[in-house]
């Protein structure tokens, strides 16, 4: 038997290319700011697991198919292909994003879109990203990686914490004040 395709609506379609383009900017301006400031790679997921954790978790609240997560991170990371968002430029952002995302839909799907579900797989996600960028970096013999491997071990629970909580601020928000909207009641047909 084969594989079912995940269909999506034009509609639907639109709404997660908005939400990762809007994650990436996100993303781009925070962590360009924090990076600048600290000068270590990867710090400035530490106020974007927050803030992108929670546009995240809404995209996915907003559509709620296996795959939604893969299709957010797969937009956000062809965006930041040519940036330091999310390492240094090159294209092995886009399988880490991928990656990321499926990890997402997988924890979603396996605590069958509980609230716990949403949780981890922000959290993990984040820390999925934070060891991939640092692999990245360090396969590309890039000087930042020393400097990232001694901040890994406080990085990677930060991440994990800091994106819960990111989801959590998301789940609340789509709860509160999203989940009634005509557009995302039309996103569910």
């Amino acid at each position: 038997m084969g594989a079912k395709m995940i269909k999506i609506s034009p509609k639907q379609a639109l709404y997660i290319g908005a939400i990762g383009a809007i994650s990436f900017v996100l993303a781009f301006v925070l962590g360009s700011a924090v990076n600048a400031l600290t000068g270590i790679p990867l710090t400035g997921g530490i106020l974007n697991g927050i803030i992108v954790g929670a546009v995240i978790t809404i995209g996915i609240k907003g559509v709620e198919r296996f795959g939604t997560a893969t299709l957010i991170w797969f937009v956000f990371t062809i965006f930041a292909i040519p940036t330091l968002t999310f390492g240094p430029p090159g294209w092995y952002k886009v399988i880490v994003g991928i990656i990321v995302g499926f990890i997402w839909d997988l924890i979603i799907s396996l605590f069958r879109r509980k609230k716990l579900g949403y949780i981890l797989s922000a959290g993990v996600g984040a820390s999925a990203i934070t060891y991939g960028v640092f692999m990245a970096i360090k396969y590309l013999g890039l000087p930042a990686a020393e400097k990232l491997a001694k901040a890994l071990y406080f990085l990677i629970p930060m991440n994990f914490a800091i994106s819960c909580l990111g989801a959590l601020v998301g789940l609340w928000l789509f709860r509160k004040h999203l989940s009634k909207m005509s557009f995302i009641q039309g996103l569910k047909e």
